[in-house]
């Protein structure tokens, strides 16, 4: 082993974001509350890093298959969701 292959691997994540809004609504109507919102997981990965992923642990704990080799693993996705809650009368 050499230090040629080795590189910085920080990196800084946003992993959850989350935005909603509740809508109230008044007596006569059939709707008590309405809450629409949206989110993002695994919102943002600032890193100079080359590999798809700088969280790379191949191997788990166990110290004889390879720590921290980065072994071209599936990136994080990045997942979109939005959704509306209603509550009735």
């Amino acid at each position: 082993m050499n230090s040629q292959w080795v590189e910085d691997g920080t990196y800084l994540t946003v992993n959850n974001i989350s935005l909603g809004y509740n809508f109230l609504f008044q007596k006569k109507s059939v709707l008590n509350q309405l809450r629409v919102y949206g989110s993002v997981q695994n919102a943002l990965v600032l890193t100079g890093y080359t590999g798809m992923n700088p969280e790379i642990n191949v191997g788990g704990m166990d110290p004889t298959k390879g720590v921290g080799i980065d072994e071209n693993g599936y990136p994080v996705p990045r997942v979109f969701a939005i959704g509306i809650n209603a509550t009735f009368k």
